[in-house]
């Protein structure tokens, strides 16, 4: 759902406003906003899930 609602919310920034608006910046690290922490944090839980979850075949 983070990943999903992340490109959903960048691609609706892109489709009303021509960009994404990034206001995160924190020097250090690229300038990011809300739906870029949900599209990593999502991508994050796919890869441990992917890595971690072992199913059961009977």
């Amino acid at each position: 759902a983070l990943l999903v609602s992340g490109a959903i919310g960048n691609g609706i920034d892109r489709y009303m406003i021509h960009g994404v608006v990034d206001f995160f910046d924190f020097r250090v690290w690229p300038i990011f906003n809300i739906a870029d922490i949900g599209i990593c944090v999502g991508v994050a839980f796919v890869v441990y899930h992917l890595f971690t979850v072992k199913e059961d075949h009977e």
